[in-house]
């Protein structure tokens, strides 16, 4: 068995990077994931980020979910620079409006490999296997996809 992966080195390394500044963590449980990202962003300092909250809390954007892009959704990411990393959850209501959308999942890789803003974005989500399989090779020395059960636990 390989060594299991420490989310708070994870954290730190994505802030620091230049480039290829996100990644998802795939999870298998579904209940507990808003949850572990919070706690992950408690620990580490960051800000933790649950998108279907924040929809159904803010009428205006729950209200443009069919309209709302992946691209659209990047810039909403960008505007919590305040922290360095954001730790976002609740992105899968999204995702399955954007399946609609022609090369969604090509387009949604794109954003994580090649987002170099501030803040660097932690995805937290169910597992999707054409993302995690995903060949990421812009930068090969940076680590892209991370499943959870590969991590050490956070307390």
């Amino acid at each position: 068995m390989s060594e299991l992966i420490d989310m708070q080195q994870v954290v730190e390394e994505l802030g620091k990077r230049p480039r290829g500044r996100a990644c998802f963590v795939f999870t298998q449980d579904r209940p507990g994931r808003h949850q572990w990202a919070e706690r992950l962003a408690e620990i580490t300092g960051m800000q933790h980020l649950n998108l279907m909250k924040l929809f159904a809390d803010d009428k205006n954007l729950g209200g443009d979910v069919s309209s709302f892009d992946i691209a659209t959704c990047f810039k909403l990411l960008a505007g919590y620079n305040q922290t360095s990393v954001l730790i976002v959850s609740g992105i899968e209501f999204l995702k399955a409006t954007w399946t609609a959308q022609i090369n969604s999942v090509e387009q949604l890789a794109t954003m994580v490999e090649m987002w170099d803003r501030k803040p660097a974005i932690l995805m937290v989500m169910q597992y999707d296997k054409a993302l995690a399989e995903k060949k990421y090779s812009r930068h090969p020395q940076l680590r892209m996809v991370i499943n959870q059960a590969e991590t050490k636990a956070i307390t």
